[in-house]
């Protein structure tokens, strides 16, 4: 299938390393699908389990090619069997996010790391304490006692051992900076609210989750905590105020400093010790998950939802409060289900996402978008139509190709790859005829790259001829050569197929159907015009229906899009189109939580509910008594008159 690769192709697979964007070529990638139930509406923080050390020479982009935000989770870090990528992939609605994992590096000299997103660009709230003071209470909302910013200072982390080390480090290395609260003239609150609050809580999870030194200290009244509201709920976790020489939760509360105010903070059995703790709250179902330094200490009710989502730092009394690596993550539910597979992971597992591989070319253009290089003869190339970046093109290739100032006139147009030579080179067609009718072009992705045939508008001799929207792509295996001048177009011999002959129609469910899509025709239109097409196709084939399926209403559902309501007997079902990439339409009916094709549906419950309703009375309840009859290899229901009944005792 793919043309033989040569010692001059590392020319066009520089390292990333080496120019201002990434210019390595990729020859294999993983479409990414992430498994679970989650909300169709909210954006989550997606986890990505990799083996240790497989995080190199890889690049995760969106369905579009674009870069996925990413970043590391700073707790698990510091695990040496896998590592944890959290990611920012956009969702579609009822559509599972998915992404893009490219490797297989081709002619690779150099490894390079996964590229990294700051957390802050990633999670709803991910703060680290890395900006000098006011720039970090520019993102908080401070509440004290007495004026607050003389008693608030930033300090740089060092590793325990280190002379003026005070506190050292987390267990985890991300946090290189903490904030120290000084509660000797009174008590410090801070909360914070994410930039996106959880839209929707269905099938979510809220986590927050942040660092608290504690000096060990004995004081004559403490009071260090972190918490948390939600529309998941609310709850508070640290060393409340009255209880001494152990950690203690608050679940459905957000403890505040009032005088003489009393709160029901529970006991653990996590006892005081010096050093650095990982406080955790995990919103889920109703409940909260407590957690001290990973190990579960309880679950209980958060209480109600929160019409706002924040996160709460206090220091009350008791010395000073510091801390560090304060964290909200909003994910789909069913976290625990994360961890599966993870003892037995095996190298290439994506855990917990679906991977479906593919074999190729890929390289980003400039623009950092990620795009098909996979040049073939037959095949649709598209020009750049930036002159310069065609120019400069030609500086990474062998000396023997040059840019031609003719190419001008064919930038941003789109032709049918003539030939690919030895040398990796494109050929495309030469407006002009010269050089045997080829010009050759650079296979860069920041100047030419594969078209899809499905947007495309081919571009013959100079001359724009506009494909018809309407009709399909060519068929798999069928190309068109360019018309070159000097050309004489040989006659189709008999068991060619003809050029404007229609495509055979899509066999859906076995009855075949042809229906496509048209340019500015709205909802409505187009879902009248496609269901007389797939109604037609089904009385054609003598599938039984009942005789009332009609449009009743637009669905209001906000996350039904282009969706309307028909009856169907007794029952009414939610329709709607759906586009394939060649331009045919199809008709899907809203069936739980995914879609079902119409022709099956009609096929599993025509029958039924034409029967249905012959015998629905005028008005009262009915009971339509129904025998599943095999008859001429194929399964029917009939009604089944009551003298035919059979008594039914019970055991």
């Amino acid at each position: 299938k793919h043309l033989p690769r040569v010692s001059t192709l590392p020319v066009f697979a520089m390292a990333a390393t080496a120019s201002s964007h990434d210019e390595r070529v990729w020859t294999r990638r993983q479409r990414l699908a992430f498994r679970g139930k989650r909300s169709a509406v909210a954006r989550y923080n997606l986890p990505l389990f990799l083996r240790a050390g497989e995080s190199w020479n890889i690049v995760i982009v969106t369905e579009d090619g674009r870069a996925v935000g990413c970043c590391r989770d700073a707790v698990h870090d510091r695990d040496l069997e896998h590592e944890h990528i959290w990611l920012d992939v956009p969702a579609h609605g009822l559509k599972a996010p998915a992404a893009y994992l490219y490797c297989g590096q081709e002619d690779a000299t150099d490894d390079v790391e996964l590229p990294l997103t700051s957390p802050a660009e990633v999670l709803p709230i991910a703060e680290f304490f890395r900006d000098d003071l006011p720039q970090v209470l520019n993102r908080w909302t401070v509440n004290s006692s007495t004026s607050a910013s003389e008693r608030m200072t930033i300090e740089a982390l060092h590793p325990a051992g280190i002379e003026g080390s005070e506190i050292g480090l987390p267990a985890f290395h991300a946090a290189r900076h903490a904030l120290r609260l000084d509660t000797s003239h009174g008590f410090i609150a801070l909360k914070r609210s994410p930039m996106q609050a959880l839209v929707d809580p269905s099938n979510s999870c809220v986590h927050a989750r942040a660092h608290f030194f504690d000096h060990g200290d004995e004081h004559h009244a403490l009071g260090h905590w972190f918490a948390c509201r939600s529309q998941m709920g609310t709850a508070s976790i640290g060393l409340a105020f009255g209880i001494d020489g152990c950690y203690s939760t608050l679940p459905g509360e957000v403890a505040t400093c009032e005088s003489g105010k009393g709160f029901g903070w529970l006991r653990t059995f996590v006892e005081r010790s010096r050093g650095w703790h990982l406080l955790e709250l995990l919103f889920e179902d109703g409940d909260v998950h407590f957690s001290i330094d990973g190990e579960p200490v309880g679950t209980m009710l958060a209480g109600d939802p929160s019409p706002v989502e924040e996160v709460h730092v206090v220091s009350r009394c008791g010395g000073d409060g510091v801390w560090a690596g304060i964290e909200l993550f909003h994910t789909p539910a069913n976290r625990h289900l994360w961890q599966a597979g993870l003892r037995d992971m095996k190298a290439g597992d994506r855990i917990p996402w679906k991977v479906l591989p593919e074999d190729g070319r890929w390289q980003a253009d400039n623009d950092g978008i990620m795009q098909n290089v996979e040049f073939e003869k037959g095949a649709l190339a598209r020009i750049t139509d930036a002159k310069q970046k065609l120019i400069d093109s030609f500086s990474r290739c062998l000396a023997k190709y040059a840019y031609n100032p003719k190419m001008e006139e064919m930038l941003g147009g789109t032709f049918r790859i003539l030939e690919v030579n030895a040398d990796g080179m494109v050929g495309l067609p030469s407006p002009d005829g010269s050089n045997d009718g080829i010009w050759w072009f650079p296979p860069v992705a920041a100047a030419l790259v594969v078209a899809d045939p499905s947007e495309a508008t081919v571009t013959e001799t100079g001359t724009a001829v506009a494909t018809d929207p309407t009709m399909p792509a060519d068929p798999p295996g069928v190309t068109l050569a360019p018309v070159l001048p000097g050309m004489v177009p040989e006659a189709d011999s008999d068991d060619a197929p003809s050029p404007s002959s229609p495509p055979a129609p899509v066999l859906i469910g076995g009855i075949a159907i042809e229906c496509w899509s048209i340019p500015g025709e709205g909802d409505l239109e187009r879902m009248e015009r496609v269901m007389a097409c797939f109604m037609d196709a089904l009385q054609g084939a003598h599938v039984p229906m009942p005789d009332n399926i009609r449009r009743v209403q637009r669905c209001t559902a906000p996350d039904h899009q282009h969706c309307f309501v028909y009856n169907f007997g007794t029952r009414r079902m939610h329709v709607a189109t759906r586009v394939s990439d060649s331009g045919r339409l199809l008709l899907v009916v809203r069936c739980g939580g995914g879609f079902i094709d119409f022709v099956e549906f009609a096929r599993r419950h025509g029958s039924a509910e034409q029967l249905r309703l012959q015998k629905r009375p005028a008005s009262g309840r009915e009971v339509v008594r129904l025998t599943s009859v095999l008859a001429k290899g194929k399964v029917r229901a009939v009604h089944s008159p009551s003298q035919h009944r059979l008594a039914v005792r019970s055991a």
